[in-house]
């Protein structure tokens, strides 16, 4: 009779596992259906932002290649201006001297003029054959 009770016992044990499960298993099918249809949601969302992550990836490289673009021609016009400033010291040293050039001829032909040589026959005629023969 122990061996009867326990063997109904375990058919009993058995047979509420299987309607638990049997419970389970039903209300599970909403659930799998809701599932489902949020992952196939996910998988949509997945997928778009994985379109936008390329375009996106897209676009920044285009903007990097023309970064690079503009820092070349950045770095050339710094170069020309570096080259150029340098002419403009060189030109302006040689205009400084240029002025002071014209600074002393002036002063020179103020004096001359304020005190002109005064040269006699062979005298002169020398003075205006060295001047001649010099242009």
């Amino acid at each position: 009779m122990k061996t009867d009770f326990r063997v109904i016992l375990s058919y009993c044990i058995l047979g509420f596992v299987c309607l638990s499960m049997l419970l389970n298993i039903r209300g599970c099918g909403s659930d799998f259906d809701n599932l489902e249809t949020e992952n196939s949601a996910l998988e949509k969302t997945r997928d778009s932002l994985a379109s936008a992550n390329r375009s996106l990836a897209m676009h920044f490289d285009s903007l990097q290649a023309t970064i690079k673009i503009r820092d070349a021609r950045i770095e050339e016009l710094v170069q020309k201006s570096d080259s150029v400033s340098g002419i403009a010291r060189v030109e302006k040293k040689r205009a400084d001297r240029i002025q002071a050039d014209l600074a002393e001829t002036k002063r020179k032909i103020e004096e001359i003029r304020k005190n002109p040589a005064n040269r006699k026959d062979e005298e002169l005629i020398k003075s205006l054959k060295n001047k001649l023969l010099k242009k």
